[in-house]
């Protein structure tokens, strides 16, 4: 069973070592978890906290979704969370049915972007 008494037991610092030796070897969070003897959110957290250590590289977006020098996309959940609850009862009134909150934002970028720029 995952997360056993003698698999928490072991020191911080020696899991992220095992994390961090893991990871740079290929292993995904999941194989990590099994390995170890750990949860598999745990497994995720390790590789976490190796990165914010500067044990592992930072998590980088794949350059064909975000260039270099753009800023972070964010999260949509996140996001909609700060939202006033009427402006975020208004968003969910208005998503198609079968769509998503985020094709909804896409659509209304796309629109902003076409008013201004003069597009299609």
């Amino acid at each position: 069973m995952p997360g056993g008494i003698a698999s928490w037991k072991k020191p911080r610092a020696t899991r992220l070592q095992q994390v961090t030796k893991l990871t740079k070897g290929g292993k995904t969070a999941k194989q990590i978890a099994a390995e170890l003897d750990i949860s598999l959110s745990m497994a995720h957290l390790y590789v976490k906290d190796a990165r914010e250590a500067g044990m592992l590289p930072p998590r980088r977006t794949p350059t064909f979704l975000r260039g270099k020098d753009d800023p972070p996309a964010g999260s949509m959940k996140l996001m909609l969370a700060t939202l006033p609850d009427d402006v975020r009862v208004w968003v969910y009134s208005v998503v198609p049915e079968g769509g998503t909150v985020a094709e909804l934002a896409a659509g209304i970028i796309t629109d902003a972007y076409e008013d201004e720029i003069g597009g299609k």
